[in-house]
């Protein structure tokens, strides 16, 4: 539905992180990263203060990482 596609919801997801992480895997806030797990996803960076240590969040129920496998299993995150 249009009205649908006009909500946050409907955003390309990201791959969100704090800060810690975002430095220990040599990345910044903004950068395309491929997120791999089962298959793959190309997504960008995003700085999340509320998330912990080594914890990436990345949308489900999206076309674009619907690919990726289980919701909560390991992933692989490096520079796309």
């Amino acid at each position: 539905a249009p009205s649908l596609q006009k909500t946050r919801d409907s955003a390309p997801p990201t791959a969100r992180m704090n800060a810690a992480t975002l430095a220990k895997l040599g990345l910044n806030a903004g950068m395309q990263v491929k997120v791999s797990s089962g298959g793959t996803a190309i997504l960008t960076t995003q700085l999340d203060a509320g998330l912990p240590d080594d914890c990436v969040r990345v949308a489900a129920g999206h076309e674009q990482t619907a690919g990726l496998g289980a919701l909560q299993s390991e992933i692989t995150v490096e520079r796309a």
